[in-house]
């Protein structure tokens, strides 16, 4: 997977080269340390409340298109996109904690999926996030092989 992804080349020249500010070695080594703690983090806090939206997600999925087709829409967006992301950041896990360049990959597509995610339901603050979250894993990509 040493092979520029989807995007990679064109989101590159906006997030590192023309960035206002780079991060020096020892701020990217502790982005690289602390990053899979806290998505395992994370994902183990949050792992009931996804238990508990997929459950009544399954139970009340048809009902969610009586408050009108646009909530219906946002609901059945965000429950799939949302599976597929935390799928993207289990499977990032290990090549994270390894510091290999699969684990940013996969992290790097959740991260997309996160802002696919955000426009689509018109999230304003989710996308700000996503973004600032794409500008730190650009920054650390050099050091995952």
């Amino acid at each position: 997977m040493s092979n520029e992804v989807i995007l990679e080349k064109e989101l590159s020249t906006y997030l590192i080269e023309k960035a206002p500010y780079t991060f020096e070695d020892n701020l990217k080594e502790v982005f690289l340390k602390w990053i899979p703690i806290i998505s395992l983090i994370i994902l183990i806090i949050s792992a009931p409340f996804l238990l508990v939206y997929f459950g009544l997600g399954s139970v009340l999925g048809g009902l969610v298109f009586l408050g009108g087709a646009s909530s219906g829409f946002a609901y059945w967006v965000t429950f799939i996109l949302t599976i597929v992301v935390v799928g993207f950041r289990v499977i990032s896990l290990q090549g994270l904690f390894g510091r290999k360049r699969q684990g940013w990959v996969f992290m790097y597509y959740g991260l997309l999926t996160d802002v696919l995610m955000a426009i689509l339901t018109l999230s304003f603050f989710s996308l700000v996030f996503d973004v600032v979250w794409l500008y730190i894993a650009f920054q650390i990509k050099d050091k995952y092989n």
